[in-house]
């Protein structure tokens, strides 16, 4: 059938060019008139469409024969050939629900049952049936000095350094003072033990140094490369706060109106991507100064206060996130 329907394909096509005579002079085709060209694009209209047709009815007599057991071993060339697509098919299929490729190996939000996010879960059901504790996700908080004082902050205060989700998570703190965006590919460089849920709170010690065009692109590049690397993470984008004061600031209009340019951005790509989401800092405002500290970078208790209810508000959203996707939702 396909050599039939390229037979005629070919011989509209020879008739669109000149044809050579056997003594070896040029014939020079007719200039084809609208009539012509009309009947052309009805004829290559009709044979693309009969060919359309034919294949839709391949694939459906394919799609038939993959719900049909194969009883017959003996059976004729065509449908050995029919049954080897088939195998080809259900091999595809079944690579694809192991995950071969990945570094996961199968998929584990597709069995709810063994689904084990980290070190510290457990399985939903024991061998007798009984229900078993919830899973605890596992966090971990990256960033700069923010993230730095928020966990010594959290530590000895009423959040604790779980800020209260003890139950549902363990939460890692990973904050260096003058962390610059560089260090984020050695610093989240998980190995065989990824974390669960990734926040990421970093960027503003480049702002003063960097383009925001220039630093957008880095933190696009390095967070694909980091979801490329770990596709079971979620990356979740904690947006850069403002200042009082940017430290090696020459303009700080400037470095403020990148710091907006960033924020929108990151968020747009993080969420586009689908692989996480974004926790905003709406509350922290410049024009609130006792949310700052005297030196106008670093924020004080009040202000840590409302980061970490910030931080705490994006985890129990992912939290439930992750649950919707293991088919349970977390309280």
């Amino acid at each position: 059938m396909l050599k039939e329907l390229h037979y005629k394909v070919a011989s509209m096509e020879a008739k669109r060019f000149e044809k050579r005579a056997p003594s070896g002079e040029e014939v020079t085709p007719r200039r084809s008139a609208r009539e012509s060209k009309g009947k052309r694009r009805a004829e290559l209209k009709a044979l693309t469409c009969e060919l359309t047709r034919r294949f839709d009815v391949i694939e459906s007599e394919q799609g038939q024969e993959l719900g049909v057991h194969d009883e017959d071993e003996s059976t004729s060339k065509g449908s050995m050939e029919d049954r080897g697509r088939k195998r080809r098919r259900t091999e595809a299929a079944s690579n694809e629900e192991a995950g071969e490729g990945t570094s996961y190996g199968y998929d584990p939000y597709e069995d709810p049952a063994t689904y084990t996010p980290g070190a510290a879960d457990t399985a939903r059901k024991d061998r007798r049936g009984g229900e078993m504790p919830e899973a605890r996700w596992n966090v971990m908080m990256v960033g700069h000095s923010f993230i730095y004082w928020a966990a010594r902050y959290a530590a000895a205060s009423r959040w604790g350094s779980d800020l209260g989700l003890g139950a549902q998570a363990s939460i890692t703190w990973r904050g260096i003072r003058g962390m610059r965006w560089i260090q984020f590919g050695r610093l989240t460089a998980f190995g065989r033990s990824p974390p669960d849920i990734l926040v990421v709170h970093l960027g503003g010690n480049d702002l003063p140094q960097v383009s925001g065009k220039a630093l957008i692109l880095d933190i696009v590049r390095d967070l694909d490369r980091l979801h490329a690397l770990y596709p079971r993470i979620r990356i979740v984008w904690s947006t850069i706060i403002p200042r009082l004061n940017w430290r090696g600031a020459i303009n700080v209009d400037r470095v403020n109106n990148a710091r907006r340019l960033v924020n929108k951005e990151v968020c747009r790509s993080v969420c586009n991507r689908g692989f996480g989401s974004v926790i905003g800092h709406r509350r922290i405002l410049t024009s609130k100064l006792e949310y700052f500290r005297k030196d106008g970078v670093h924020l004080s208790e009040a202000g840590l206060d409302i980061f970490l209810d910030d931080l705490r508000g994006g985890l129990l959203e992912e939290f439930g996130f992750l649950g919707g996707l293991m088919g349970h939702s977390r309280g």
